[in-house]
Formats: structure tokens, sequence, C-alpha cells
């Protein structure tokens, strides 16, 4: 039995900035472009939590007995009507995010960065604003766009702070993903890096796709 009310779902959630800091990364790109592939990557070596906006959406969908596995434009146009109308109606899916976060700060042990995704401009900017967000975006030149929904449509019209270009192999991949950890979590010191630093005080390039879009 699917029961959404609105009384329920908006709640004030109020969450400690400071232990979220540097910890939250919403994730970005194309569908197929290698999302998933990139955070199983990061956690191989960090401890890490993964989680999506549309992952209400996906449990509603599921209750009422729509297959979650075939994956077609049908099905990614649904889930985003869908996560529209209930985000017109009292902004649950936004809402589970927080949910989720005040979850997280509650049981995180204290290393653990999570990783969530998110397509759409606004919800984008609301969890810059609120949760500090810095944004992942994955680019992967050999999956084709898909303009049948409006989240996917527009994914290339979004803010981005790294991009990690995935146009080459796993093991490409895996650099990248252990140059993220080393550089962007940790915050490897500018003496300390081997890799030339772009003067932004905020990430490294190493040649390889990793970079800052704001220089």
């Amino acid at each position: 039995m699917v029961n959404v009310r609105k009384e329920k779902w908006v709640v004030e959630i109020q969450l400690d900035l400071n232990k979220l800091k540097n910890r939250v990364f919403i994730l970005n790109g194309m569908a197929t472009c290698g999302k998933n592939t990139f955070v199983d990557l990061i956690s191989k070596f960090h401890n890490t939590v993964h989680y999506s906006i549309v992952d209400p959406v996906r449990d509603i969908l599921s209750d009422i007995g729509i297959d979650l596995n075939k994956k077609d434009e049908r099905l990614r146009k649904l889930t985003s009507d869908i996560k529209l109308a209930l985000e017109e109606y009292n902004n649950y899916p936004f809402e589970q995010v927080r949910l989720f976060l005040k979850d997280f700060e509650k049981n995180s042990k204290g290393d653990e960065i999570v990783f969530i995704d998110m397509r759409e401009e606004h919800n984008i900017q609301q969890a810059i604003k609120e949760f500090g967000a810095q944004v992942v975006f994955v680019r992967n030149d050999r999956v084709h766009t898909i303009n049948s929904n409006v989240a996917d449509k527009n994914v290339f019209n979004t803010t981005s702070d790294y991009i990690i270009e995935n146009n080459g192999s796993i093991k490409d991949l895996e650099k990248k993903a252990l140059a993220f950890i080393k550089y962007i979590v940790i915050g490897c010191e500018k003496e300390e890096c081997d890799l030339k630093c772009l003067e932004c005080g905020h990430v490294y390039d190493d040649d390889e796709g990793l970079y800052c879009n704001l220089v």
C-alpha cells in the first residue's frame, strides 16, 4: 500500500553541517555513463554510502508491481514524472534526502563520504545550499543522450565542481577514483602532491580527466 501524505513528510530536519562538511557529494551524469561504477571503485578504497533522490520513487513503483530492472526510456520518463509530481505536491523526494542524511549523520563513524544521485539543477542547488554538497559529474562520450524525460534531457545544463571523464577502461576509471580520494576527499596538501595545481586551491589535474571546471 502506497501512502504518501503531505502532513506526514513535510518536517523540520536540522542537520549539523560541521559533521557533513566535505563529506556530501552530488553525483550526476547521463544514464549508463559509469556513475555507479565510479562509486563502486571509490568504495574499494574508502568508506562510502550511495543514495539516489529517486530511490523513494523507485520504492513506490516497486510496491505497485513495476519491474525496475527493465530500465528503458518509458520507465525513466515515468520515474522522472512521478518525482516531479511529488516535488510539486510536498517535496517528498528531497525530504527523503534530508532524512537519509540525518540518519547518516547520526550513525556515521566519521570517515564515510556520501554520494547522492541527482540530475535536476533545482535539486542540486538546494543540496549545495543546505548540505554544503560538492557536485561530481561523470562524462562518457560513448553513451547516447536521452531526451525522453526532463532530468536526462537537461543533464548537461547543470552545475558541477568536478568532472570525471570516463572514456577509457575500468583501470583508467579506478586511477581517477584513487585520485579523487587522495586530493578531494582526503585533501592532500599542495607540497605533497605530484599533480599540477590549478591555482584554485580546490582540485588538482592529473591530465587524465579530473579537474575543476571553474578554471
